[in-house]
């Protein structure tokens, strides 16, 4: 933990996630200084081949000794390790003719040196304490092992063999702990990891990662994310080695086996995902090249203008220290080159130690429990497992998306979950997120006035064009009203500022330049609703639908327009045009004939359009 919170580094990430991190790694070394007896009810767990919930409920966040490292992998990764399973190495020919063959044997052959002078150190070292020790294979034998596991793989799932994509370092670190074993056994294993935790579709899903990656930290960390995107720094530059080697091309043995032993129990595969994260965070400041300097606090609510024409200062308890509260963070250091920039992101974990994996793996699960569940349920099934092949739909979501995009469904579930008024009646999943939305409505003012949900607070965008004063002075109470609702324990407020769009491109043009506009502000916890109020308003059923949307009026609303306009289609399509359409759902009045009458646009007043946040 010491690493994380260098001073070279600055503490760049937030208080209450060290604060966490700390006091879990504190009771983790109390506990183990005062009772291990933990490890032997983790050692006969591992004899008694006992379930993978079993194992990971022993351990819990602890470290493994290594003495039991070598079941208690077996019990994570729990493969059939029988050769004639489909796709084992049953079915290898021993031809050996792929493009790269020549540099993946001298790679194995390199590995397989390493890794039989580890186990050469490690027997010497136990030598006194075992007599019946198994006698290591030579290089040979071993390079032959590791070329016909790799060969095989490359040739089953149709992968290219590249000298940096980390297969070797995941082949040789599993050899060394799970030895002694077979040639048949080690390709099991092998795929096992590669597919349970290792981006599939070789550099295709590589570059999916990083995508899914660079959304993840414009998410948590938007001005970090913008610094890069500057100097032409994609995830891809820095991260993808860190993804497709599991960290085992850059860390020391004894911290990479550590961390690989609480990602195989956690069995989460967007795991290196926010160690990456939490990495950058750390690095943050220095990165940026900015130092703490002491400057006299503004007052609530007061414009900083230091960065761009609005930005608020708040008391957000995850992004302020308020031990430092008098503390702010200016860019004063040389800036760095991009070469020197790239140099220092590729070397984040180099330092990492042992004793910092478990204050990591709290920090990093802090982190995740203030994600969107629309991340892990959209986005990683593009990227892990078997993903589908790339189409317009999976461009929309991670190549071309403007932001992270969270479903209509985690709004609701997130809505009904702040109005339930006895918590008890929630599921697990509900009231275990620590996602709180605040829901803003952009859609052009004649649409909200159709209909909206009650939580969505109008923000005429409109006024970004043509008049940004005023806009200016929208925003601005928004971010206030926004503060004053979560110190207030406002039912419609959090931290999390999720934008709604139309979801109708033309009409949503000036949605997106809101949200890059907040973005390039370095606003944390920005997202768009996916779809839309189009998707919003198919999403709720008939019952639902009255509950949950208020003012409706079908008359007015595109989306009934659409629907009605839809089924009068397909009734001339059957040759039905002189039926009587059924009434419309959703709250529609019967046998409405009067034409629409207009309505008043959402005031222009800023304590007009957010004063029912208070009173929620």
């Amino acid at each position: 933990f010491s690493w994380l919170c260098s001073p070279q580094l600055g503490l760049a990430i937030p208080e209450k996630f060290t604060r966490m991190a700390s006091l879990s790694a504190e009771s983790s070394l109390e506990d183990i200084s005062v009772d291990k007896s933990w490890e032997t009810e983790l050692e006969i767990a591992l004899l008694e081949n006992a379930d993978f919930a079993k194992v990971r409920s022993i351990c819990g966040l602890r470290p493994v000794p290594a003495r039991l490292r070598h079941d208690l992998w077996r019990s994570c990764l729990h493969v059939e390790t029988n050769s004639s399973s489909v796709g084992g190495m049953s079915s290898f020919t021993d031809v050996f003719d792929l493009s790269a063959q020549e540099i993946l044997h001298a790679h194995c052959a390199q590995a397989a040196s390493s890794v039989i002078a580890r186990l050469q150190r490690a027997a010497e070292s136990e030598a006194e304490a075992s007599t019946d020790a198994p006698r290591l294979p030579s290089v040979v034998r071993l390079t032959s092992d590791f070329e016909s596991v790799l060969t095989h793989f490359s040739k089953t799932y149709d992968l290219s063999f590249a000298e940096d994509n980390g297969w070797i370092s995941v082949l040789g670190t599993l050899y060394t702990v799970l030895w002694p074993i077979n040639r048949s056994d080690l390709y099991a294993y092998f795929t096992a990891v590669f597919h349970r935790f290792v981006a599939s579709c070789g550099s295709v899903g590589s570059a999916r990662s990083c995508n899914a990656f660079r959304l993840l930290l414009q998410y948590h960390e938007p001005r970090l994310c913008n610094f890069l995107d500057s100097h032409k720094l994609a995830p891809e530059c820095y991260a993808r080695p860190w993804f497709e080697s599991l960290f085992a091309n850059c860390l020391q043995e004894d911290t990479l086996l550590a961390l690989w032993d609480l990602q195989f129990l956690l069995n989460t595969p967007h795991f290196g995902m926010f160690v990456a994260l939490v990495l950058l965070v750390n690095a943050k400041d220095e990165l940026m090249g900015i130092q703490e300097v002491e400057q006299e606090e503004p007052e609530d609510g007061e414009v900083n203008h230091a960065d761009d024409d609005i930005y608020v200062k708040t008391e957000d308890p995850a992004t302020v220290d308020k031990d430092n509260a008098s503390a702010t963070k200016d860019p004063v250091a040389e800036p760095k080159s991009r070469d020197e920039l790239l140099a220092k992101l590729r070397s984040l974990a180099n330092p990492m130690q042992t004793t910092d994996v478990a204050a990591l793996v709290d920090l990093t699960l802090a982190y995740a429990r203030n994600t969107p569940n629309s991340f892990f349920n959209n986005y990683l099934p593009l990227v892990f497992g078997s993903p589908p092949e790339l189409n317009n739909e999976d461009h929309r979501l991670l190549t071309n998306a403007l932001s992270l995009l969270v479903s209509v469904e985690e709004i609701l579930d997130a809505q009904a979950m702040r109005f339930a008024s006895d918590a008890d009646d929630l599921p697990p999943a509900a009231t275990s997120s620590g996602v709180r939305f605040l829901l803003v409505d952009c859609r052009p003012a004649d649409q909200y006035n159709a209909g909206h949900l009650a939580t969505a607070f109008y923000l005429d965008t409109e006024l970004m064009l043509s008049n940004p004063p005023e806009f200016t002075t929208i925003v601005k109470a928004l971010l206030q009203s926004q503060q004053r609702g979560i110190a207030s324990g406002s039912k419609a407020a959090g931290e999390h500022i999720v934008f709604m769009g139309s979801g109708r491109a033309a009409e949503d043009r000036i949605a997106n330049m809101v949200v890059a506009h907040f973005l390039r502000l370095g606003t944390p916890y920005v997202s768009l609703v996916d779809g839309g109020y189009a998707a919003l308003h198919e999403a709720l059923g008939p019952l639902e639908f009255n509950n949950r949307i208020v003012s409706h009026d079908p008359d007015l609303c595109f989306v009934c327009a659409s629907n009605e306009g839809s089924r009068m289609a397909e009734l001339a399509h059957k040759g039905q045009q002189s039926l009587v359409p059924p009434p419309p759902t959703n709250g529609h009045s019967e046998g409405r004939q009067q034409q629409p009458q207009s309505r008043p646009s959402p005031s222009g007043n800023p304590a007009g359009v957010f004063s029912k946040l208070s009173n929620l």
